[in-house]
């Protein structure tokens, strides 16, 4: 199929027997997550070891980041702590926290190699903007404070709950901020199923396609937004794609519509339901714990922060947006935000502009 989005028919993707709840395991409350930390996995000393001989190894190849394989950054001692992290992101709860690398020990260069490392045994590096960025860098860029087109990890306000245009997301923590910053998961499925308990009309509408802005980051020729549902179904299995920041800035374009009251109320009870006690499970990053997340079950968000007045000692995260080569079918819903090709592996990132330069 052509990678060009504009020849894309989006259509809702529902059960015909009408909506259903999720009864997977990605349906969880964070209250019941804060008693269990099965979903925390710490690295102990011997796999630090490991993990490191491995970034040496690379570092003497003299690899470039972006070429360094799974086979480049071997793990014998971890594939089945691996294999067991894919399975709980795809078939699980949907996120893990990986805690204990000791980051100050590194410099930075090296401490990107490990992140890169270690992604590679989840997936592929996918483009996470127009510039062709495989290796993100969550912080504040000044130039990005009072342009409302900028992409909300470029400044330290709050981030709404939303997801990213990718398979799994993954947050490192390099550097903490001076106060606030605080991650925040819930479950989407959750929210789903509330939703289809408490107000099926609107989680109705959540079912039919909505406009959402590439912020100025669109392929020449093609247009500048793409057609997805918050909420589709394929196969027994609830998928979502939720970013209310783009839906918002869509209309802005000559040719999408204003938000009709309906889909404003049913955007309004979903952020609403996310703010119950109870759904959202909190996470205070340390320096060296790295977040993943499927980005089909699970919504994150981060709260508001203030910086060190430093520049060495601002907050930073390193993100990588991986696709996921075993990854599971897609509804064909997800066919305009992803080009036309749903391929496991493959699909998923904002393609580099022309003359990009990678990174």
């Amino acid at each position: 199929m052509s990678r060009t989005a504009n020849r894309v028919e989006i259509r809702a993707c529902r059960p015909a027997q009408g909506l259903q709840p999720y009864s997977g395991p990605a349906a969880w409350m964070g209250s019941d997550m804060e008693n269990d930390e099965s979903w925390l996995y710490v690295f102990e000393l011997a796999e630090i070891e490991e993990i490191e001989a491995a970034m040496r190894a690379v570092q003497q190849r003299r690899l470039p980041l972006a070429e360094i394989s799974r086979q480049d950054f071997p793990l014998p001692s971890l594939e089945r702590t691996f294999a067991r992290m894919r399975s709980d992101l795809q078939d699980g709860r949907g996120f893990v926290l990986t805690r204990g690398l000791p980051l100050r020990r590194y410099t930075f260069d090296e401490a990107q190699i490990i992140y890169w490392g270690l992604g590679t045994h989840i997936g592929r590096a996918v483009s996470q903007n127009g510039k062709g960025e495989l290796m993100g860098h969550v912080k504040v860029v000044d130039s990005a404070l009072s342009d409302p087109n900028k992409r909300g990890y470029m400044k330290p306000n709050e981030a709404p709950f939303h997801t990213d245009t990718c398979d799994v997301v993954s947050l490192m923590c390099w550097r903490k901020a001076k106060r606030g910053g605080e991650s925040f998961v819930a479950s989407a499925m959750t929210v789903h199923n509330i939703m289809l308990e408490e107000r099926l009309d609107l989680l109705e509408q959540l079912y039919e396609p909505f406009y959402l802005d590439k912020k100025e980051e669109e392929q020449p020729g093609d247009k500048p937004y793409y057609r997805l549902p918050v909420f589709s179904w394929k196969d027994g299995r609830v998928f979502t794609r939720y970013s209310r920041g783009r839906t918002e800035t869509a209309p802005r374009l000559p040719e999408v519509p204003p938000l009709s009251a309906k889909q404003l109320e049913a955007l309004d009870y979903l952020d609403t339901t996310l703010r119950r006690p109870g759904v959202v499970l909190a996470m205070d990053f340390q320096v060296g714990d790295i977040q993943w997340l499927n980005n089909y079950v699970s919504f994150h968000s981060r709260n508001a922060y203030v910086d060190y007045a430093n520049p060495a000692e601002k907050r930073h995260l390193l993100r990588l947006w991986l696709s996921v080569r075993d990854g599971q079918e897609l509804p064909e819903s997800f066919l305009d935000v992803y080009h036309g090709d749903l391929t496991p592996g493959v699909r998923g990132g904002i393609p580099a502009l022309p003359d990009a330069v990678h990174a």
